[in-house]
């Protein structure tokens, strides 16, 4: 019985420990988005075929700020059998991600980490950016200053722009999701030798 107990233990904290890095398949945007709520971090390798060939390989790997905050109602706090607590989640995320393999850029390409870009920025398919953009990297904070809160029976989320709404965070404007299905903008909070290049080959500020 004993042995019983100290291997179920085992596996419990194995499970536990898996889950707080998740390395998903690649093209997996489904394994990004089930854990992603969960997982302390998230990595998924993008590439993007031409016939046989690998024509991309990018790595993106997002880790959730750490920590969870609880703090009290003060308008409610006199309702009935209400708990007093909140728990608010942070949401935002540091994005790493690093162009592994560049030899073309496919405009219609589904996994690639130029897919939305390159409708704006047609100079990325040229062979001599090719080269700039192979072997680059960057770092994007993602859902800066966005919070998600849990009370009994209820949630809503809040950012620092327009307040707090009642509800889940909508997966449309979650920055996480949005960055491994439709790679990088020039929207995102970003720096490193990739945003220099893009910056430079789009003309952009």
């Amino acid at each position: 019985m004993t042995k019983y107990l100290i291997t179920l233990s085992s596996l419990l904290v194995l499970n536990a420990i898996a889950q707080d890095h998740v390395k998903c398949p690649n093209n997996d945007i489904q394994c990004v988005y089930t854990h992603i709520g969960s997982a302390k971090s998230v990595d998924i390798t993008k590439t993007e075929r031409k016939g046989r060939g690998i024509i991309e390989s990018t790595h993106i790997k997002l880790t959730n700020a750490t920590g969870s905050t609880y703090t009290e109602f003060p308008d409610i706090q006199s309702m009935p059998g209400f708990k007093r607590e909140k728990r608010e989640k942070s949401l935002q995320s540091l994005a790493e991600i690093s162009i592994n393999n560049l030899k073309a850029i496919n405009k219609q390409g589904n996994n690639s980490i130029f897919k939305t870009l390159i409708k704006t920025c047609p100079n990325l398919v040229l062979s001599e950016n090719i080269k700039k953009l192979n072997g680059t990297k960057a770092e994007c904070v993602l859902n800066e200053n966005i919070t998600v809160t849990y009370v009994p029976e209820d949630i809503y989320w809040c950012d620092h722009h327009s307040g707090c709404r009642h509800g889940e965070y909508p997966e449309e404007m979650d920055e996480r999701l949005q960055l491994v299905s439709n790679g990088i903008t020039n929207y995102y909070k970003c720096n490193g030798s990739l945003i220099e290049q893009i910056t430079s080959i789009c003309d952009t500020e």
